[in-house]
């Protein structure tokens, strides 16, 4: 699930386990996709 404004974006992942190059692809995508800065996206982990 995303939730994405002009400035933010979170997105929360259903997972065991996210992996830091997981994470980065995540964030790389969102910062390609949108031209939010990467430290203001969110990456929040459940399972």
């Amino acid at each position: 699930m995303v939730y994405y404004d002009t400035e933010r974006v979170d997105v929360i992942v259903k997972t065991n386990g996210l992996l830091s190059n997981e994470a980065a692809q995540i964030k790389d995508i969102i910062v390609r996709e949108t031209g939010v800065d990467d430290k203001n996206i969110s990456i929040v982990e459940i399972n």
